[in-house]
């Protein structure tokens, strides 16, 4: 257990690395921006992992109604405080691009992708025996 949160957070931290790095092509201001998005959203695309240690298919990822609406409402959160001038200026963040936004939520969406698919993995193998 300690191992997968540690690996998680790991994944998480490498994402909103990358993010950053992508944003200083522009710039400073914008590499925050995206690093503020992507780990906002991996946090919030974490929250399908924490579900429970089966995978999201074998739980189903639409099962848990409660988990869904968290989920929109922190996206919703977060796209105001990215895009809304006065709440990016509350948070410290540039306002990005939608193309910025969608780079960001794609990298933020890689460690629960990895995520689940070790788990997956470790499901078909824990069958096999």
């Amino acid at each position: 257990m300690i191992a997968g949160l540690i690996g998680g957070g790991v994944l998480i931290a490498i994402a909103t690395g990358a993010a950053y790095h992508i944003g200083l092509m522009t710039s400073a201001a914008n590499a925050c921006a995206m690093a503020f998005t992507t780990l906002c959203a991996a946090r919030l695309f974490h929250g399908f992992s924490c579900r429970g240690k089966k995978s999201i298919f074998k739980l189903g990822l639409f099962s848990n109604k409660d988990s869904l609406a968290a989920f929109a409402a922190g996206a919703a959160a977060l796209c105001c405080a990215v895009f809304i001038p006065g709440l990016s200026g509350l948070f410290g963040t540039a306002t990005l691009t939608a193309a910025d936004f969608g780079l960001s939520a794609l990298i933020a969406a890689v460690p629960t992708v990895l995520v689940q698919i070790f788990r997956v993995i470790r499901e078909h193998l824990r069958k096999e025996k």
